[in-house]
């Protein structure tokens, strides 16, 4: 949604990002969707349980083709692994309120 059209979304919030759904080529192709020029930010995670354990490749390869595209961790994005969690509501429920105030304070 970020990236058609941008002009309306300046923030991607992204839980549990399920990037195996399509392995490297589809981390490649959401990346470099995504509008990196100044204005726009995007908060990505994982957890360390359940599904969320395998993600730890591609959340990387995310953070390296982000960084290579001249986006700059903790201005204009930020990836994060929370501990102990895994990939339902429950666990993104918990940290709500943190990813939502990150967001607002952009604003």
């Amino acid at each position: 949604a970020v990236s058609r059209p941008p002009e309306v979304y300046s923030t991607a919030l992204a839980y549990s990002t399920h990037f195996p759904l399509g392995g490297e080529k589809f981390v490649d192709y959401i990346v470099d969707a995504l509008p990196i020029d100044g204005r726009h930010r995007f908060y990505i995670d994982r957890g360390t349980l359940e599904l969320d354990a395998g993600y730890a490749p591609d959340l990387e390869r995310a953070d390296e083709r982000l960084a290579a595209r001249g986006a700059v961790r903790e201005r204009d994005y930020v990836i994060r692994v929370i501990e102990d969690t895994g990939h339902n509501e429950d666990y993104w429920a918990a940290r709500f309120a943190e990813v939502t105030n990150w967001w607002l304070d952009s604003i």
